[in-house]
């Protein structure tokens, strides 16, 4: 079903990072740093803070069920009730200098204890030596994985399942009755065009709460939209399809959407937004007794731009890990910076495990990786395989803006066929344990 794992020969190259803040207790992110160094001390920039992450997964591990039988639903609920209640070390006392110092209003998170907030540099400085603050990052942009090719395709084809799909062995997949009936996916991008053809009648809006079906800072009371196409197409790939017309992995599941980048606005506050997405999506009709409008599975499409973080940041680690403990799969562009060695971006990079993070990296119909694809090693451990796994990502037909279709190229539109083969192995085991079912897109085991 799944493509076999690509092996590139590249030089590896083994670099020691020492997070080191010579002033501060705290790890600052290069852009801060900079701040600090060059700025007035009297100028404002909005900063997330990060507290101890570590004591907050030790938490949720202790508390995890002993039953050897894996309940979703349950789990689900445990995993909510223990992220909203749990207080981080020293965190009143932290949440306090921040409500007497932030020039707006504080956001506080529960995915991980965090806060955004508007400080003064020279506060900054003393923020950073409270005990208890982890990490402080500047909330800056985080853009989506620009496609390598984008260009119009006709609306109809002669052939009514694409190449890519029989590269996956997905048909097979379709004549035993899994088309992803019952699943729900869910995508970090652009947005998705509601009213897309191809797409319309899968939106779960149709019949659940707008806010349970659609997350958006810039226009929270709209139906979903998106202002560039490029997450009506990752959406195509993963649920997409016309009457004769299939190129999306899961035709029969459903989809919601958190609209987290490009939408049309400043972007000075998208890390702050997309760990605001990720709470939403771990609970998105706001109620913690109800499962079935939690997602199956993630797709991320987006990535923190070289530079802008240190290498091997785990900013969004804790929030990747509590995600997961919940039974949401989460997968990753590889990104689009290739052919060199250790090019993939944040939090794609991640390797502390074979399983986190899940990252895609991008293939042709002859199964040779395609150059623009982000290569590993891992900055984080470059004995790690990644990415760790490819899928078909040149030049990819599926929807766009306008109601209509286009040919792109690019991590983006390889990451969707893996997202979308998690919705088909949720509906033949709805229960399956994350780990397994990840372990399913390296050995495939469906009969």
């Amino acid at each position: 079903m799944y493509l076999t794992s690509v092996k590139t020969y590249i030089v590896i190259l083994f670099v020691l990072l020492i997070n080191v803040s010579i002033s501060f207790g705290a790890v600052l992110s290069p852009t801060l740093s900079n701040k600090i160094d060059d700025s007035n001390f009297d100028s404002v920039v909005t900063v997330v803070v990060i507290l101890d992450t570590d004591a907050q997964a030790t938490n949720l591990q202790l508390l995890a069920p002993s039953k050897s039988i894996y309940n979703r639903s349950d789990n689900i609920k445990r995993v909510l009730k223990k992220l909203t209640s749990y207080e981080a070390p020293y965190q009143n006392s932290i949440e306090q200098f921040l409500n007497k110092n932030s020039s707006q209003p504080i956001i506080k998170h529960w995915i991980i204890p965090a806060y955004t907030a508007e400080l003064k540099i020279s506060e900054i400085q003393t923020l950073s030596n409270l005990p208890g603050v982890n990490i402080i990052v500047e909330n800056v942009q985080l853009n989506f994985e620009d496609p390598m090719k984008n260009e119009p395709a006709p609306l109809s084809t002669s052939v009514a399942i694409s190449n890519e799909l029989y590269l996956m062995n997905v048909p097979a997949l379709w004549n035993k009755g899994l088309k992803g009936k019952g699943s729900l996916v869910c995508s970090f991008d652009t947005g998705v065009e509601g009213t897309h053809p191809a797409l319309a009648s899968k939106w779960r809006g149709n019949h659940a709460p707008l806010s349970a079906s659609w997350f958006s800072k810039v226009a929270p009371e709209s139906t979903p939209f998106d202002a560039t196409g490029h997450g009506t197409h990752t959406m195509g790939v993963m649920v997409g399809s016309l009457a004769a017309d299939s190129f999306g992995v899961a035709p029969d599941a459903e989809w919601i959407s958190a609209g987290v980048v490009d939408q049309g606005r400043s972007l000075s506050m998208t890390l702050s937004d997309i760990i605001e997405a990720f709470q939403w999506a771990l609970n998105p009709d706001g109620d913690v007794e109800t499962t079935d409008d939690v997602p199956d599975v993630i797709l991320n499409s987006w990535g923190i731009p070289k530079g802008l973080f240190l290498p091997c940041d785990d900013t969004f680690w804790g929030v990747i890990d509590n995600v997961e403990a919940a039974g949401i799969v989460t997968i990753f562009a590889a990104g689009n910076e290739g052919p060199e060695p250790m090019t993939l971006r944040s939090p794609a990079d991640r390797a502390t495990h074979q399983l986190n993070s899940f990252s895609v990296g991008a293939v042709n119909l002859n199964r040779e990786v395609a150059d623009f694809s982000s290569r590993g090693p891992s900055s984080c451990d470059p004995t790690q395989i990644t990415p760790e796994i490819v899928a078909p990502g040149v030049n990819i037909r599926s929807s766009t803006k306008g109601g209509g279709f286009a040919y792109m190229s690019g991590t983006s539109m390889a990451a969707p066929y893996i997202a979308g083969a998690v919705a088909l192995i949720r509906q033949y085991n709805k229960t399956q344990q994350l780990n397994k079912l990840k372990m399913l897109l390296y050995f495939p085991q469906l009969t």
